[in-house]
């Protein structure tokens, strides 16, 4: 409990500092790229702070890190240069003046708090002591990851050159990976997760979940 209770508390400092910065550039879209960086710091934070630092750990927070840090880069490449997104805009314009210090609440904490909560399997995946060595389940995780991670990758490079053809404004993308699935990228980031968490610990190191 206290090591998800830590994690609970980097990430909301984390998303302050945040905060901090979106309100002296007037842009609380940077919330978005702070999604994928934040699962990296609680991974690591889970794994660094496990009493068992065990070859599953160090794999799991391998591959969060390779997804989010992937997510918060192409998330930032998209909004260089483009100003606040057109959500919130919309917000800042609901709220009125009060946007500056209610976007803590409604952006930033709030994400903040949904991501420290999806995180939890990672928490417990960490901190499981057995089985002791990486398993064929694990392999085949690894193998899933893989290929939610090409879906995803693959899906939002065909999604973006195809927004930067002005004679698409208006299309619907239909090919590629997106002839197949309506959205790629979803698929491939529900994928990557089901690998990230398909091992099966059989006790945690300390005998509580969290």
């Amino acid at each position: 409990m206290m090591t998800a209770l830590a994690g609970l508390g980097a990430i909301l400092a984390a998303l302050t500092l945040a905060w901090v910065l979106s309100v002296r550039l007037r842009d609380a879209s940077i919330a978005d790229i702070c999604w994928g960086a934040g699962f990296v710091l609680l991974a690591w934070l889970y794994c660094l702070s496990s009493p068992a630092l065990t070859p599953r750990s160090l794999m799991v927070a391998a591959l969060i890190t390779l997804w989010g840090a992937r997510l918060a880069l192409h998330i930032f490449r998209r909004h260089r240069g483009q100003g606040e997104d057109p959500r919130y805009r919309a917000m800042r314009a609901s709220h009125g003046p009060a946007f500056w210090w209610r976007s803590l609440f409604t952006v930033f904490w709030l994400q903040g708090a949904l991501l420290w909560f999806v995180a939890i399997p990672a928490l417990v995946a960490m901190r499981a002591t057995q089985p002791a060595a990486l398993t064929i389940v694990d392999g085949l995780g690894v193998v899933l990851f893989a290929i939610g991670f090409g879906f995803e990758a693959v899906g939002d490079h065909q999604l973006e050159r195809f927004k930067c053809e002005p004679s698409n404004r208006g299309r619907v993308l239909d090919r590629g990976l997106w002839r197949y699935t309506r959205h790629p990228n979803y698929f491939g980031d529900a994928t990557v997760w089901w690998g990230c968490m398909s091992s099966r610990p059989q006790r945690l190191a300390d005998g509580s979940p969290c």
